[in-house]
């Protein structure tokens, strides 16, 4: 692992290494907005040489004289509107050196030339230079010029705040989610395994075959169980679908969107559904076939009104999803899909957990570190889906974001305006923390591996922010949280002798140890269980009936077997 971890940083530095050219923000406002506390303006990513080009901190705005649709070889015919000016010029047949000392001969205080693909800064006889030089893509341009008229602008090169804030409302989100959902699946997976066992003692009993029948309903509309051959194929699936949106990203992403409101309307119902029935207990069924005598499966009015609304929430965020509030409203719908998805997913086993983890933990790093090797943007495969790689203004809807709350070089030039994570950061684990709150309750063991992989998460998801803010760089947020995730779950078991226990304890098997199997003991940790002490207090089950064992399993007693 230590290797790995230098592999990355090597890849790291060459990165940096590969965005030597300096960037700047170039910030353009309305005239009547001059003082910065009336207005905001527009941040555009520029690139200069600070070789030849020294650019403040703090930016100072002088008039802007457009001639982005001129080029500037020759005197201008009015040179005098060059003075103190800012000057936009098109890049033509003359070098950038030339644009520059034309400029700074009439006086002015800056030249940004318009560029259509990265141009090289370094250029002979820089040391004449005393003005600001910097070039700026073509298509900022067509922007700025939306902006209005009678503008102001200026270059400079903020210093990185030490801490965006909008990263801790992430953290709040990602690990109150990842825990919320975690309580809720692994109780669910919980029950259904404790189900199971009941259902095991009763079978054979004629009298319990309608109770066996309702909870086998109840069982699959409860959590579906994910074995490892499903892990296998839900990640070649996530492969597969991310090459997808990579390559056919103007297509492929409203089929994305198509199928996340569909998921969102769901997940909000599951979430809401409890919550609403306690403040609305109303039995009112509709009607829809009045000849059935049956009227159980009918749906209650309470139950359709809340489906409606929750179409209703969605069909807003999709209509105003360009809007500058419409992240309250994805991140609320994002919420409630992670809630649902944690509640509905259960994994078997730990072994099944690690695998799971391995994997992605893998996939992860390959397609945020290495894939911009391979093409020919250079840039990364997950960071171009996740930020919108087409032509198309849509974004994939499967994350939670914030607004960024300061402006750094970092925000303006490397990524969006907003703060990401992936769903798959806060499902991912959640999966492990449910497991893990499962065999809490499976050993009685008074939520300890709930707490302490917990507490792993949020610890994992800041040292996600610290190499952020140290590297400037898209993270896989997953290369730090699995090792801590998964670390912590057996550091803890290894300490409780649990180990063993942890990675083959199937929640839905009963414990295979050799002895009597006729006998059941309650032990207060698997640990004693496992070692088939004696102080367990034994109960023979060789002649009682199911009424005899059912307040054993009601009160999550383990079975054992004693020698």
């Amino acid at each position: 692992m230590r290797k790995l971890y230098v592999l990355l940083f090597i890849i790291w530095t060459l990165k940096r290494v590969s965005l030597a050219k300096e960037h700047g923000i170039f910030t353009v406002k309305e005239h009547t907005v001059l003082d910065e506390s009336k207005g905001k303006g527009e941040n555009f990513c520029i690139a200069y040489n600070p070789d030849n080009t020294t650019l403040p901190t703090e930016v100072s705005l002088k008039p802007l004289l457009d001639l982005s649709s001129s080029i500037l070889c020759v005197d201008p015919v009015h040179p005098e509107s060059f003075h103190g000016k800012v000057v936009i010029v098109q890049g033509g047949n003359c070098s950038l050196l030339e644009n520059a000392l034309i400029a700074q001969k009439h006086g002015a205080q800056a030249i940004v030339i318009s560029v259509t693909k990265p141009h090289s800064m370094k250029f002979n006889g820089s040391e004449e230079l005393t003005i600001q030089v910097a070039i700026i893509f073509r298509d900022d341009i067509k922007l700025i010029k939306n902006i209005g008229n009678n503008l102001v602008a200026g270059l400079s090169v903020p210093d990185q705040p030490n801490i965006d804030y909008n990263m801790a409302v992430i953290w709040i989100m990602a690990t109150g989610t990842a825990v919320v959902g975690a309580l809720w699946g692994g109780s669910s997976a919980h029950k259904a395994a404790t189900r199971k066992k009941k259902k095991e003692i009763r079978r054979g009993t004629a009298d319990n075959e309608e109770t066996d029948k309702d909870e086998e309903e109840e069982d699959s509309n409860d959590s579906i169980p994910i074995t490892p051959v499903v892990v296998v194929v839900w990640v070649c699936m996530i492969v597969i679908v991310l090459l997808l949106m990579f390559f056919l990203y103007d297509y492929f992403v409203y089929i994305i969107i198509g199928l996340y409101s569909l998921g969102a309307v769901h997940g909000m119902y599951i979430c809401l559904s409890p919550l609403v029935l306690v403040i609305f207990p109303f039995k009112a069924r509709i009607k829809i076939l009045p000849c059935k005598k049956d009227t159980k499966n009918r749906p209650l009015v309470v139950s359709v009104v809340l489906v409606i609304f929750c179409i209703v929430f969605v069909a807003v965020w999709f209509y105003y999803r360009h809007a500058d509030f419409a992240w309250i409203l994805l991140d609320i719908m994002g919420i409630a899909f992670c809630i649902s998805i944690l509640k509905t997913i259960r994994i078997n086993s730990f072994k099944t957990c690690f695998l799971l983890l391995s994997l992605l933990f893998f996939y992860d790093i390959f397609m945020v570190f290495i894939t911009p090797y391979l093409t020919k943007t250079g840039e990364s495969i997950m960071v171009e889906v996740a930020t919108g790689s087409g032509g198309t203004k849509e974004q994939i809807p499967v994350l939670l974001q914030v607004p960024r709350l300061s402006t750094s070089v970092y925000s303006v030039c490397y990524a969006t305006a907003y703060s990401m994570l992936g769903f798959g950061d806060i499902l991912i684990p959640g999966l492990l923390i449910s497991h893990c709150y499962a065999f809490d309750l499976k050993v009685n063991s008074k939520r300890i591996y709930l707490i302490t992989t917990s507490i792993a998460y949020g610890i994992g998801l800041l040292l996600t922010f610290l190499a952020l803010a140290i590297m400037q760089i898209g993270q896989p947020a997953l290369l730090y949280l699995v090792p801590t995730t998964v670390g912590t779950a057996l550091l803890v078991a290894k300490y409780r002798g649990e180990v063993r226990h942890l990675w083959n304890g199937c929640l839905d098997k009963k414990d295979e140890d050799d002895g009597d199997s006729n006998a059941v003991s309650s032990c207060p940790s698997s640990r004693m269980a496992e070692e088939g002490q004696n102080t367990c207090h034994k109960r023979a089950s060789s002649n009682s009936d199911s009424d005899i064992l059912e307040p054993l399993i009601e009160s999550e007693i383990l079975n054992v077997h004693i020698n």
